[in-house]
C-alpha cells in the first residue's frame, strides 16, 4: 500500500506485511539499475511504483549520507512502520548509486543488497551519451568515450563518490571493487553480471532471489525496454569505441579485487 513517508518533507512510498525486509538495488550509475528494478517489480512483492531514489536529490536535505548512525535510524523506520494497525516494511525498492561503503556496517541486518555491474566500456560509453546529453553539468563534456573515461570526476556525478578518484575509470573500478569485497563477507550481499542477466534472464534472476532468500511472486519476466535518459539515439565512431576498449583492458590489469568475469572478459 501507498503511503506518505515523513522525513522532512513527504515521500510516496510502498510498504507492505507481506516483506520483512528492505531490498537496495545499487549499481554505478549506467549499469543496468532500472532494467533490475523493473525486473524485480514483476515477479516479487517488491515494488518499482514508487521506488525509493536513495539520493541528495530526494533526501539530502533530511539525511547525512556520511553519518553512520542516520543511516542505520533511517534504515529502521522503514523496517518497522505501522500501517493501519500493521507493522509493515518498505516494499518500495530502493535504488542507490553510492559506493556500498556507505553503507558498510551501517544497515540492519535485514537489509538486502542487490547490486548490479556492468562491462566498463559499455558502462563508460552509457556514461559518455548521458553526460553530453544533460543541460546541467553533470560530467565533463568530453569530445570522446576515451576522453570521458580518462578525466577527472567533476561536476554533480561526484554527490556519489567515496572520495575522489583520478578518473571515471579509476571511480567505476572502486566502485565495483568495494561491492565485491563486501559481498564476500555479508551474505546479504548479491552481485549480478548485467550481461549474464540479459542472456539468461530467468535463471539468474532466480538465483539472485534464492541467494538472498526473496521468494518469487510470479515467473520472472523481461520487462518492456525504457529509456531513462534523451540522447540514446547518439553513436560514438567505431574508432572512438576501440579505443576506449584498449585503453578499458589495460586499466583492469591495475585492479585485483574485481568480479573474475570483469577480469576474464
Amino acid at each position: 500500500m501507498k503511503v506518505n513517508f515523513d522525513t522532512g518533507h513527504r515521500l510516496e512510498l510502498s510498504f507492505s506485511d507481506k516483506v520483512k525486509s528492505p531490498l537496495v538495488v545499487s549499481s554505478h550509475e549506467r549499469s543496468g539499475t532500472h532494467f533490475l528494478i523493473n525486473s524485480l517489480n514483476q515477479c516479487t512483492e517488491y515494488t518499482s511504483t514508487p521506488y525509493l531514489d536513495f539520493d541528495y536529490h530526494s533526501l539530502g536535505t533530511t539525511l547525512n549520507f556520511f553519518f553512520p548512525d542516520q543511516i542505520k535510524t533511517f534504515f529502521n523506520s522503514l523496517t518497522s512502520f505501522q500501517v493501519k494497525q500493521k507493522i509493515c516494511c518498505i516494499n518500495s525498492i530502493i535504488k542507490s548509486h553510492f559506493d556500498l561503503r556507505v553503507f558498510s556496517g551501517r544497515l540492519p541486518s535485514s537489509v538486502k543488497i542487490l547490486y548490479i555491474y556492468r562491462d566498463p566500456v559499455e558502462v563508460l560509453l552509457s556514461f559518455w551519451k548521458y553526460s553530453i546529453t544533460t543541460k546541467y553539468f553533470l560530467a565533463p563534456k568530453s569530445f570522446s568515450p576515451l576522453e570521458f573515461a580518462m578525466a577527472s570526476p567533476s561536476g554533480l556525478s561526484q554527490r556519489y563518490q567515496f572520495k575522489n578518484y583520478k578518473s571515471y575509470f579509476d571511480r567505476w573500478a572502486n566502485h565495483v571493487q568495494s561491492a565485491y569485497l563486501l559481498s564476500l563477507n555479508n551474505p546479504n550481499i548479491y552481485l549480478i553480471n548485467y550481461t549474464k542477466l540479459c542472456s539468461a534472464f530467468s535463471s539468474i534472476l532466480k538465483e539472485s532471489l534464492v541467494n538472498l532468500s526473496i521468494p518469487l511472486s510470479a515467473q520472472p519476466k523481461v520487462p518492456v525496454k525504457e529509456f531513462y535518459f534523451h540522447g540514446a539515439d547518439i553513436q560514438a565512431e567505431a574508432d572512438s569505441i576501440e579505443k576506449l576498449k584498449i585503453f578499458c583492458r589495460q586499466s583492469l590489469l591495475n585492479y585485483n579485487n574485481l568480479p573474475i568475469d570483469i577480469l576474464a572478459d
